[in-house]
């Protein structure tokens, strides 16, 4: 083999070992799916959460498209909306939203809430935690 060979060889070898050390990212494998006509989150294991709003619907996400994620009390927490817009001469939405956590390896779902707001980027944290709390 050619020495180019041996360091690709030994480059791909190193990628691999931190590819398997690397933790999965939180949300990584969460999918919002339609169950009898309501929301779901179907994580990575393919069981499925039925949630208590419409269809469609899709999980809070980052200005980059992942999945956003809150910890509190070392439990993640994730955040699913259905939006649609007033008819008119409305100007704004309703929005339905219910948020989950990782308890146990569980998901535990809070109560669904519902607004006027249209989603405008990013939904305060303490909206994660405190769909607990009602």
């Amino acid at each position: 083999m050619s020495r180019y060979a041996y360091t690709l060889l030994g480059s791909l070898l190193v990628s691999l070992v931190a590819c398997a050390e690397s933790p999965a990212k939180p949300g990584h494998g969460l999918e919002a799916v339609a169950l009898q006509g309501q929301c779901a989150l179907r994580d990575a294991s393919g069981a499925s959460s039925p949630l208590d709003i419409p269809w469609p619907c899709e999980l809070h996400s980052t200005p980059d498209g992942e999945v956003r994620v809150v910890t509190f009390e070392g439990h993640p927490i994730v955040l699913l909306q259905h939006s649609q817009p007033e008819a008119p001469p409305g100007q704004g939405c309703r929005t339905h939203l219910q948020a989950l956590r990782l308890v146990d390896g569980h998901w535990e779902k809070s109560l669904p809430n519902a607004n006027a707001s249209c989603p405008h980027g990013q939904w305060d944290e303490k909206l994660y935690t405190g769909m607990f709390e009602q």
